[in-house]
């Protein structure tokens, strides 16, 4: 029982810890005018692991798909977002 009560305040102390994410943003293959590509968006580092990527254009959301919450040996959190866009020379 003592054993199970200091691995929950073990736990509880996880949420003292702030991280702040580094953020990654990069496109599949070189943007090319009018060609179909991928707007990725790589987010590692943070804690705690509540947290919301939307990807934008020109001011306007992207539908996008998102992978699974993972984490690192130190805790800490990553995930890639991504969305298929094709770029034009008004962007």
């Amino acid at each position: 029982v003592a054993l199970v009560l200091l691995g929950l305040l073990s736990l509880s102390g996880l949420d003292a810890i702030q991280r702040i994410p580094k953020v990654q943003v990069y496109s599949r293959h070189p943007p090319e005018d009018g060609k179909p590509n991928y707007l990725n968006c790589y987010v590692s580092g943070f804690h705690p692991p509540q947290i919301e990527i939307e990807l934008l254009k020109n001011g306007e959301k992207m539908k996008s798909e998102q992978s699974d919450l993972s984490f690192s040996k130190d805790w800490s959190f990553y995930l890639l977002s991504h969305a298929e866009f094709t770029p034009n020379s008004k962007d």
